[in-house]
């Protein structure tokens, strides 16, 4: 049976609240039998509100606002009990009509409406005016007046007689012969509720979107400890049911790759699988024994990381046997059941749920852990066709048809990460990457040398990917072909490790020509390629953080005449005020105080402002003072960011 649509009506005394408020609880006006008792004043405070409830709507009707005819509640009075009546109403209201009778719009209609959407704040998409005594035809040609007194809202026009008047009274006869404008009341909201169904369960407290906001931001925040974040979020679970339901579903959205005992987080996750697959588990003995949970914690998964979830059982399954013995085989036999029943699971309850795959460097004497079988029966339960992994960071070291199992199985990746753990050249790896047609996040991490076959799919992929690139790292020897850049239109974070000293400069060139939306910018160069960088900051508008890092083998040479002429040139063309940060990293070479003079007066010239500024170095001793006088002194003008003082390292 569906639940009652829940209606709540507000608005001044006297303009038909309780007569609407029968007609669709009750259907009808019985003026000796009426849910709602019609009257002309507001009542008392301990009169509140008066709620009943049908098969079809749970009508709350609101008392009475403002002055009217005689003995009517204190306008603020009236206000502040429909607020405390509200903070212990917890259920859900699908419309919010304010009710007023056909007529001229006075400032106080206006005022009073305002207060009324200030009384239901968050819950403006669910509002709904309803003019009594009156025809469709008269809310459509007075339908600007309404807007500009009321807001753009739905509104309905009913004809049942209103409460107050003895020529009112009259109409009631033919109102109970005639329900067609009950009837228009019904399919009204009926129609809203078929085009509005998003927005059909406003919580009044505070809506359901703010707290879930607020929530994110809590546990999203980088600056507090994880550990506090979810102390902070788990005191919410006490405040009321609705914070709690609330709290829960952001405490349980990707909990397998938090620091969550097994012992707890395998049997919650247990205790919420279907009887057909608990009668799978209770045949092998494998189900412990837990009461029944108060919510059902795999709905909320956002995220699954195969890896951590079948390590996880492993845990909790040696930690439950018996003999004390550890990975014997009916311990790996268990583990990889409730691995297939909890996937299962997951898979058809969470919407939207997201996969990961991070293997690790670690290897493993057991022939079965070292042989993934976790990872050879997705294909059991995940459906082969357009599924895309969030994550997926991988070695080279995995056996060859674990990335070919996986290949039938994932056909996108958003986030790739390629580390070389081995000198060994891997065909299912190579095969994995070069599917891929579209990629978000690509990090290369490695010495690649002796890999042709990987280093080819890199490259590649890097060439089939690059218009949908966001960010670039490179850590390998990977060598860059020069046409990567050339629609990277979209990327905004590039790290790049320069090895071919004289490719370079011609690299650099590209990134400023092809790479205009980059915000992030974190490069080891060589000489040759340093003095591209102006170039890439007159062409990058948007780059908010540098970081340079002049290679080492250059410290070798005489450079420091080379590098003298760039930092001012760098400063010359520092224009943007959404530059944040700029790293120099110059460790072994000796710079003149006078080069940072310039740059700073550049600086200056341009109308920075409060630009951290950071260099580490190989200053001579005599300078040391000079250049911290020369750091204060801009940072007192507020063109340095006060932590350049503290982050300058000579």
């Amino acid at each position: 049976m569906s639940k009652p649509m829940s209606v709540a009506l507000f608005g001044p005394t006297g303009q038909g609240k309780s007569t609407v408020a029968n007609m669709l609880v009750q259907g009808d006006i019985h003026r000796e039998n009426n849910a709602f008792v019609v009257k002309d004043a507001a009542v008392g405070i301990r009169d509140q509100t008066n709620r009943d409830v049908s098969e079809t709507f749970e009508v709350v009707d609101i008392i009475g606002v403002c002055q009217t005819n005689f003995k009517s509640t204190p306008h603020k009075k009236a206000v502040k009990s429909i607020r405390n009546y509200f903070s212990k109403y917890r259920g859900p209201l699908n419309y919010i009509c304010y009710v007023k009778k056909k007529g001229e719009f006075t400032k106080e209609d206006s005022q009073l409406f305002k207060v009324f959407k200030e009384i239901f704040k968050g819950g403006e998409r669910n509002i709904i005016i309803i003019i009594t005594d009156c025809e469709p035809e008269w809310v459509n040609e007075n339908s600007k007046t309404i807007e500009n007194n009321f807001g753009d809202y739905p509104t309905i026009a009913v004809d049942f007689p209103t409460q107050g008047h003895d020529a009112v009274a009259k109409r009631a006869k033919k109102a109970l012969s005639n329900l067609n404008d009950q009837r228009r009341l019904d399919w009204a909201l009926d129609d809203l509720s078929l085009r509005h169904k998003d927005i059909t369960s406003m919580t009044l407290s505070v809506p359901t979107e703010i707290l879930q906001t607020i929530f994110k931001y809590l546990v999203e925040d980088e600056n507090v400890a994880n550990h506090l974040k979810h102390k902070e979020l788990y005191n919410c679970l006490f405040v009321n049911k609705f914070w709690c339901a609330n709290a829960v579903s952001m405490l349980w959205k990707n909990p397998i790759n938090k620091e969550i005992h097994p012992k707890l987080l395998i049997p919650f996750y247990i205790s919420c699988l279907n009887e057909e697959s608990k009668i799978n588990l209770r045949e092998y003995e494998i189900i412990p024994e837990m009461t029944k949970t108060m919510f059902n914690y795999a709905s909320f998964l956002k995220s699954l990381e195969f890896h951590s979830l079948y390590y996880k059982i492993l845990f909790w399954c040696n930690h439950t046997s018996k003999d004390g013995n550890y990975l014997t085989p009916k311990i790996l036999r268990n583990q990889l059941i409730i691995f297939r029943e909890l996937c299962k699971m997951f898979i058809s309850q969470c919407q939207n749920l997201r996969y990961q795959i991070k293997f690790t460097q670690t290897w493993f004497t057991d022939n079965h852990l070292s042989s993934y079988p976790h990872l050879r029966i997705l294909s059991e339960f995940i459906p082969l066709k357009n599924n895309n992994l969030e994550l997926f960071e991988c070695y080279t070291h995995i056996p060859i048809d674990i990335y070919d199992d996986l290949r039938k199985v994932f056909t996108s990746v958003d986030k790739l990460k390629v580390i070389c753990s081995l000198g060994e050249d891997n065909e299912g790896l190579s095969r994995f990457i070069m599917d891929l047609k579209e990629l978000k996040y690509l990090k290369i991490q490695g010495t690649f040398m002796n890999l042709p076959k990987t280093t080819e799919a890199l490259r590649n992929t890097l060439k089939v990917t690059n218009y949908s690139l966001i960010k670039l790292r490179i850590h390998g020897d990977v060598s860059i072909p020069m046409e990567v850049f050339k629609d990277c239109k979209k990327i905004k974070t590039l790290k790049i490790i320069e090895v071919d000293s004289e490719n370079g400069p011609a690299l650099f060139k590209n990134i400023a020509q092809n790479c205009p939306n980059l915000k992030e910018l974190n490069t080891s160069v060589f000489i040759l390629s340093m003095q591209m960088i102006p170039e890439v900051l007159l062409s990058c508008h948007h780059l908010t953080n540098i970081r340079i890092i002049l290679n080492t083998l250059d410290g070798l040479l005489d450079v420091s005449q080379d590098l003298s002429a760039i930092i001012p040139r760098i400063g010359m063309v520092i224009s943007s005020p959404r530059l944040k940060s700029f790293t120099l990293a110059l460790y072994h070479l000796d710079c003149n105080v006078t080069v940072f003079k310039e740059f700073f007066k550049c600086l200056r010239q341009n109308n920075i402002k409060n630009l951290e500024f950071n260099v580490f170095h190989r200053t001579s001793y005599k300078y040391k003072r000079d250049i911290r006088e020369i750091i204060r002194t801009y940072i007192d003008w507020g063109i340095l960011h006060v932590d350049s003082a503290k982050n300058w390292m000579a």
